[in-house]
């Protein structure tokens, strides 16, 4: 039995591991991105308070994708530490079982993030997101038009950008 589940956790690494691998995407496609107005489908906005919004897209059954959420939830507390950040965290997951991620991770609960079951993709599409996981991230302004793209918890030079630009140092 824990030889099965040991192949099935493996399997499911590698499979995430193969889907998630690193595509170029050149200056020019990432620049027009820049200024595009962001399309949020089913969020309440009477839940949005602050001046910027910093949205991902999470691919929940990829195993590593949602365990990255810890690495965002570092990310939260440190800019929920200082007052000069107005930011609004929102997570669009996709999850063929959204019910057990919230049942399982207490991400799904905290007060600062609004969590949306996006289970038809539909953020993902209306968006033309890139297959790149490190593309499924933006900072917007309070009118949805992108200012930033990319994974501030997996790059250390993104994570800077979204900080300076947060605390108006840019």
């Amino acid at each position: 039995m824990n030889k099965l589940i040991c192949l099935l956790v493996m399997v499911a690494v590698l499979s995430c591991s193969k889907r998630n691998k690193s595509y170029d995407l050149t200056e020019e496609e990432l620049n027009s991105k820049i200024g595009k107005e962001m399309v949020l489908p089913l969020l309440p906005t009477a839940k949005l308070k602050e001046k910027f919004k910093i949205v991902s897209y999470i691919n929940g059954d990829c195993y590593s994708c949602v365990e990255e959420l810890k690495l965002w939830e570092k990310l939260i507390q440190e800019t929920e530490i200082s007052e000069e950040f107005d930011v609004d965290y929102v997570f669009y997951v996709f999850s063929s079982d959204f019910e057990f991620l919230k049942k399982n991770y207490d991400f799904f609960s905290k007060d600062k993030i609004i969590v949306m079951c996006d289970k038809d993709k539909e953020f993902f599409f209306r968006n033309s997101l890139s297959v790149n996981k490190l593309l499924h991230s933006f900072l917007l302004d309070d009118k949805n038009k992108i200012l930033l793209v990319g994974n501030p918890v997996l790059s250390k030079s993104v994570k800077s950008l979204y900080l300076k630009l947060l605390s108006g140092d840019i």
